[in-house]
């Protein structure tokens, strides 16, 4: 069945990668819904993936075509050319390799074996059931799992002593994710199979993979919590990492710790998925069939086991900052002040009393834990007041604005600004591009501080004032590989033309309230100041856009690891 691969691949992949793909595409595989637990919600023909998986990997830097069930090997040799490499979600299914997302991931992982064998390198993800489904694909659909009781359990690793070395995921882990992985429980297991380390022995499981690590479920039961294949970039987690960001309606751990240890495990993935050069013939194919296109249901509110959930019907889809801020507070919400859509750049495509949102800023709030509300523009003291009791931090974003703070979102900026400066409690505030400009006009009164530059389309290394960097909130306690790419790489996204100079900094009084930590230059060799903190309290300005790295593609932003 998988003969014709090498002829219709092979004229593909013939140039071995050398350089680092910058645009990743990973495609997820759809599932039914009748095993769903949200299967009276639509008819069983509906399949569906769940957003987290989506934001997860949008997180990591990569984009997400959907991979349907119950088609032909063509296509999904069509697809594997395209992709980059295949996440398998977890859910789940009957079990049987003839049908469903069973037969997808099967007919997959014969293409991906074939074609790692003659070296393109295309990794896959198995997460829970995808795990589950990997293993049997090994063993030509054998089924090796015991039953167990292993839902609704957070739990640390038990890592394999002896295979730490062979390990991909853990050989080049981080000491500080490696300590939390196998000390917090923070991996969350939502499952009732089990792999026992005997049955991947007598099943011949272990002639293809390794066992990484273990857990115990809640009745002493040692199952295979992680597995890797021996000879491909095949991996396979027991647990749900997505869920620790993403997901809230079971018991998931959403700790700091849970949710930045979480994260090694796509990041890993999607730079994987950049050591191949699959692409897309054609990018209008490629825009047609990315998930973009399509809307997500929310189902959280229905107490079911996702927040959010891509619905397909037919097997075609239906178109249609936060750091820590209290640590104790494992549900962070964050406010996001819409704006006006005169002042966008597709003022046309809707009336001028509409205002927006770039989803791009929710996601990159969702990547790191919290959940978004809007807040919106022209509204009272009294709305602002409310909506600051209620949340638990305001991001403002980049855009357009005509700077008067008598309405519109400078009006918004300028009230939350105020009403958090005398909250007596620890609210933070962060402005990128516009809202960076508009915190700085909203501390002194509603004057305008900015010059004209020239910054648009510029990716640009941070310069660090070097008096400010033991006064610096962000660069204090910044992880030294952090610090070092940012203050040496091109990876700050800049797209704006008004600046704030050193000069008027210090002339409008800015320096009383504000300190100034980073500076750039123009395309004009203008210097301004590109990061701010203010002296007394948890706000800050970045006149870059950090959000663009992971979820914007349509310009010339920095999308390397």
């Amino acid at each position: 069945m998988y003969i014709p691969i090498f002829l219709i691949l092979t004229l593909s992949f013939v140039t071995k990668l050398t350089i680092c793909n910058e645009r990743p595409v990973i495609g997820v595989l759809t599932q039914e819904v009748y095993w769903s637990s949200f299967k009276n919600l639509k008819p069983s023909n509906y399949s569906y993936i769940a957003a987290s998986y989506v934001k997860a990997i949008e997180a990591s830097g990569g984009r997400v075509v959907p991979v349907f069930t119950n088609r032909t090997t063509e296509y999904y040799i069509n697809v594997v050319r395209k992709v980059n490499g295949i996440l398998i979600p977890g859910g789940g299914c009957a079990f049987n390799i003839s049908f469903g997302i069973s037969q997808s991931t099967n007919e997959i992982f014969h293409i991906a074996k074939h074609i790692n064998n003659i070296n393109d390198h295309f990794p896959i993800l198995g997460i829970c059931l995808g795990f589950e489904l990997l293993l049997m694909a090994s063993i030509n659909g054998k089924f090796p799992f015991s039953k167990c009781n292993a839902q609704r359990l957070n739990l640390p690793l038990t890592l394999i002593p002896e295979m730490e070395e062979r390990s991909i995921l853990f050989g080049n882990m981080p000491e500080d994710i490696r300590n939390i992985l196998l000390t917090k429980p923070v991996t969350a297991n939502h499952h009732s199979k089990c792999m026992e380390k005997k049955n991947f022995t007598s099943m011949n499981l272990d002639k293809f993979w390794n066992p990484i690590t273990l857990n115990k479920d809640k009745k002493n039961m040692t199952f295979i919590s992680t597995i890797e294949a021996k000879k491909y970039p095949f991996v396979g987690l027991q647990f749900h990492p997505e869920k620790n960001a993403y997901e809230w309606e079971n018991n998931d751990p959403h700790s700091w710790p849970a949710i930045y240890s979480a994260r090694y495990f796509f990041d890993w993935f999607v730079n994987e998925c950049r050591q191949n050069n699959h692409r897309y013939i054609k990018n209008s194919t490629l825009e047609k069939e990315l998930i973009y296109n399509y809307p997500t249901t929310y189902v959280g509110k229905l107490h079911y086991y996702f927040e959010e959930v891509y619905f397909f019907i037919f097997l075609t889809l239906i178109l249609s900052f936060v750091t820590k801020l209290i640590i104790c507070n494992e549900k962070p919400v964050i406010g996001i002040l819409t704006q006006e859509i005169h002042w966008s750049s597709f003022k046309n495509v809707r009336p001028s009393n509409y205002s927006y949102i770039a989803a791009s800023y929710v996601k990159a709030i969702e990547a790191s834990g919290g959940r978004v509300v809007p807040v919106f523009t022209n509204r009272t003291t009294e709305y602002y007041k409310d909506v600051v009791k209620k949340v638990n931090g305001i991001l403002v974003p980049g855009g357009g604005s005509p700077f008067n703070i008598s309405f519109g979102i400078s009006q918004s900026t300028y009230e939350i600004f105020h009403i958090a400066k005398n909250v007596g409690d620890r609210f933070p505030i962060l402005g990128i591009c516009l809202g960076f400009e508009l915190l700085l006009i909203a501390s002194i009164d509603g004057k305008n501080p900015l010059a004209s530059c020239d910054s648009n389309d510029m990716n640009l290394p941070l310069n660090l004032i070097p008096t400010m960097e033991e006064k610096s909130v962000l660069f204090k306690t910044m992880p030294k590989d952090v610090r070092n790419i940012l203050l040496t790489e091109p990876v700050t996204a800049n797209h704006h033309i008004h600046c704030i100079t050193e000069k008027n900094f210090t002339s409008m009084k800015l320096d009383k309230f504000w300190n100034s930590i980073t500076v750039n230059k123009d395309s004009n060799n203008l210097t301004f100041i590109s990061t701010v903190e203010a002296k007394n309290y948890p706000f800050v300005g970045l006149q870059f856009h950090p959000e663009k790295n992971a979820y914007e593609w349509k310009r010339n932003d920095p999308h390397i690891v």
